[in-house]
């Protein structure tokens, strides 16, 4: 059957509502390859982005088109694929930069404890010119028995005399009055990097021996640390002590060289910080000691006169 003579064109394509051909919209066709793009590369943002721009602009124009345009499912599938795409790489971006947050938010923390140890040798060093020696790792009663620790000792020379005063001498750390100042412990004997520890637990501890600085007996002075104040440790950081702040109870170099070797987040005493403690030193330095320093090293340095040559290990 031949077209009719007023036809002018029988193969033309399809009409619209207007009688102009139908085309398919240019931005939901490239809105669906930049969404499937988008998913197969590794460009996800530059790609899937534009496409889900596109789609939706694409979309507006098949609707006004009153039947001129068609694409209306290509701009949809780009706006998907565009929204998948920039999605999983959201989710790779944050995967990859979780590590990096949780560094940086370790050396904050790590940078706030070693400003509030160094406060705490200070304390130590101007106790000793005030009194002509260190605390003892516990102040006594009469009879001999422990009363409370030599961070509470040190209290009016970290600035906190108002809460040293509250505390009852002669009266042990869980006393009546005294246990009720637990719950007061002071910023520079917590770690912010110990947040599961229950409050008053403290993180500063003593090394406490015969041949350490603060002795159960006392009376050591800057003059007795013959192996050089700079090599000698007086206190560290841990995490896991069960110890409150006032008590009078600290740890052994043994204990401390054992809570060299575990891990952050175990159980037991241990590391407030991956890959080593910070010490603080007669000197009233604060170092980053590695976990990996071996034993004698560190016994060592815990010794104020050995006569043990030891080189510091580097962080």
């Amino acid at each position: 059957m031949s077209a009719a003579p007023n036809d002018p064109n029988p193969y033309a394509a399809e009409s619209g509502e207007s009688g102009e051909p139908v085309r398919t919209s240019g931005k939901a066709l490239v809105s669906l390859i930049l969404g499937v793009m988008s998913i197969g590369l590794c460009c996800s943002l530059f790609t899937g982005i534009p496409a889900i721009i596109l789609g939706v602009l694409g979309l507006g124009d098949v609707e006004k088109s009153r039947g001129r345009l068609t694409g209306r499912g290509l701009a949809i599938a780009g706006i998907v694929t565009g929204a998948i795409g920039s999605t999983v790489m959201v989710g790779m971006s944050i995967a990859l930069l979780l590590p990096a947050v949780q560094a940086a938010r370790s050396a904050a923390h790590r940078n706030h404890s070693m400003n509030n140890l160094q406060q705490v040798g200070l304390g130590l060093m101007q106790f000793d010119q005030a009194h002509g020696k260190y605390p003892a790792a516990a102040t006594r009663d009469d009879a001999g028995n422990p009363l409370v620790s030599w961070r509470v000792a040190i209290l009016p020379y970290l600035d906190r005399n108002p809460l040293y005063e509250k505390f009852t001498k002669d009266e042990p750390w869980n006393g009546p009055n005294n246990k009720a100042l637990v719950s007061d412990e002071p910023d520079n004997y917590r770690a912010l990097g110990a947040t599961d520890q229950p409050p008053g637990e403290t993180n500063v501890l003593a090394i406490v021996g015969p041949d350490t600085v603060l002795t159960p007996d006392g009376g050591t002075s800057l003059r007795d640390i013959r192996d050089g104040t700079s090599k000698t440790i007086v206190f560290v950081e841990l995490a896991g002590s069960g110890i409150a702040w006032s008590e009078p109870r600290d740890i052994t170099i043994d204990e401390f060289i054992a809570a060299m070797q575990r891990q952050p987040g175990g159980a037991g005493l241990r590391p407030v910080y991956p890959f080593g403690v910070l010490c603080g030193f007669a000197d009233g330095s604060v170092q980053f000691i590695p976990t990996g320093t071996p034993p004698d090293v560190l016994r060592g340095l815990c010794t104020r006169a050995g006569g043990e040559a030891v080189t510091m290990p580097m962080d």
